[in-house]
């Protein structure tokens, strides 16, 4: 459905398209593909060490790599829930008590949420206030509804009994670490679409921005894959950085097409690995 939602969009926006991607060199569009498919594998490898932490032997490589592509297509679909929803399938089959699976996804989940908001947040809150959009008491409830989310997480982490132990946190910490890297390289994939590319200031600033942006998407579960969430986050964002609204939105949709020809080949890549093993 997404797909032929894209045919339609380039059909009717055929010229616009074309004069948006004769601005872009190629070279570019290669790398913003490959930058998503390393945030790909910066996910994979986040959801692998939340098994590693909730179960006494997570699956190896191979298997863990088709549950994440199997269930992460699922996105796609009206409701927002249904990635998760293939996880818990494939997570029941693994044999995972209800207390595993929830331990399981709540560290995926905020490992995913709490880097994002890391890089992103205060790259945000700083271009907000320059351009005048935030004083002192906006950044005092900023930071205010940051430690109160702060102290929410390790409240909920308690209540699921989830230990911290130095192995956790070394499995954890570097998960953490690489799915940082992960948003920087996503970042980077919308910052090379955008049509005048600056320094690397602006590139700090869209790596930030787009952290933020694909966060909102993720929470707003009534859009499939947060279509549309994202990139009126991205519009918004633009109007503090001096960057018209068409400009950011066509760089977002080359960017939602870019994510959905690299979720297809990441599955058939998958796929592929999957059958030769039988």
């Amino acid at each position: 459905v997404v797909l032929l939602a894209l045919g339609l969009y380039v059909w009717k926006n055929g010229a616009h398209i074309t004069a948006t991607l004769a601005a872009i060199p190629k070279i570019y569009l290669i790398a913003a593909f490959f930058c998503i498919l390393a945030g790909k594998f910066s996910a994979l490898f986040l959801m692998q060490a939340s098994l590693r932490m909730s179960m006494p032997a997570a699956p190896g490589w191979r298997a863990s790599s088709w549950i994440y592509v199997s269930s992460d297509v699922a996105k796609y679909m009206p409701g927002g829930v249904w990635a998760i929803v293939g996880r818990v399938v494939h997570y029941r089959n693994l044999g995972l008590s209800a207390g595993a699976i929830s331990k399981a996804l709540l560290l995926e989940n905020l490992g995913f949420g709490v880097t994002a908001l890391v890089l992103g947040t205060p790259i945000v809150v700083a271009m907000a206030s320059k351009a005048g959009w935030l004083g002192g008491l906006g950044w005092s409830a900023i930071a205010a509804v940051m430690a109160i989310l702060v102290w929410a997480g390790m409240r909920l982490l308690r209540h699921r009994g989830i230990a911290v132990s130095r192995t956790s946190v070394g499995i954890g910490g570097l998960a953490l670490a690489v799915m940082t890297l992960g948003w920087v390289a996503m970042g980077t994939s919308f910052f090379l679409l955008l049509a005048t590319s600056g320094g690397w200031i602006d590139w700090l600033w869209t790596v930030g921005t787009y952290a933020v942006a694909f966060t909102a998407g993720m929470v707003a579960i009534f859009a499939p894959a947060g279509a549309g969430v994202r990139e009126g986050v991205l519009a918004l964002a633009g109007q503090m950085h001096g960057i018209s609204a068409a400009m950011m939105l066509d760089a977002a949709l080359l960017n939602r097409a870019l994510w959905v020809v690299a979720d297809v080949c990441f599955f058939g890549l998958f796929l592929v690995v999957r059958a030769t093993k039988k």
